[in-house]
């Protein structure tokens, strides 16, 4: 089960519990359904990864950057949005202007960097929720012909992220293999499926209840390492990749 809204489905996930019915929340946690397995990535480590990507670039004398958030209904995007916080602390970063994609409506991205190029327009950096949203902002940046100039991050490693890395116009993807994902949760729902035991030992708080959390790990791709994670793992091609 992969709730958009992470909060809307307690009652109906709690009645299922009660009548034996195993649960697998799968990339977003249900808040306060308790239930059997939540399976997905460290999404505060995919926030630290931008940020610490961005102070690296940025070095020690900082810069202004905006925040271009998911919607706060998803808990990805709040714990994504907590790490990026928190890699901003002790450094010379500041934050200017910052607000959410509601129900992740990339176009809102493009709508709200016009608006903050226009009271902040000296920024050296813009956090996106995810690459769709970068997207966007990159379309926004390249009318203001700062595409390349102001630092970019977004996650999934869309194909168009990586183009854009390889191009010098976005600083970096946070890659979360999806194949891995969905193995994983395969592999446990028919352990769960059997009343077999699965083997988890983290554990994660979902608002009311502690529950089993199989913590995967993201990776930062950069124009680095784009070959060995995105072509050499079969994401893209090196043509897709590569293209112009």
């Amino acid at each position: 089960m992969v709730p958009i809204d992470c909060g809307s489905l307690s009652d109906v996930l709690l009645e299922a519990k009660e009548k034996g019915i195993k649960v697998i929340s799968y990339d977003r946690l249900a808040l306060d359904s308790n239930v059997d397995l939540y399976i997905s990535f460290d999404n505060e480590e995919v926030g630290r990864l931008m940020g610490d990507a961005i102070k690296e670039e940025l070095g020690p004398e900082g810069g202004g950057i905006y925040m271009i958030c998911g919607p706060d209904t998803d808990a990805n995007a709040v714990e994504v949005e907590k790490g990026f916080s928190k890699a901003m602390e002790n450094s010379n970063i500041t934050v200017l202007y910052k607000t959410r994609c509601e129900n992740w409506n990339a176009m809102e991205g493009y709508e709200a960097v016009k608006t903050a190029l226009e009271n902040y327009p000296e920024v050296d950096a813009i956090m996106c929720g995810n690459d769709d949203i970068a997207t966007q902002v990159f379309m926004d940046l390249s009318e203001n012909r700062l595409a390349g100039k102001v630092l970019l991050t977004g996650q999934d490693c869309d194909l168009m992220a990586c183009q854009r890395i390889v191009q010098g116009t976005q600083l970096v993807s946070v890659y979360k293999s999806f194949e891995t994902e969905a193995k994983a949760a395969a592999e446990n729902a028919i352990r769960l499926a059997k009343g077999e035991d699965i083997n988890v030992d983290s554990e994660i708080f979902d608002g009311k209840y502690t529950v089993k959390y199989l913590e995967l790990e993201p990776l930062a791709v950069t124009a680095d390492n784009i070959d060995s994670i995105i072509v050499d793992g079969g994401v893209h091609t090196e043509e897709e990749v590569y293209s112009r």
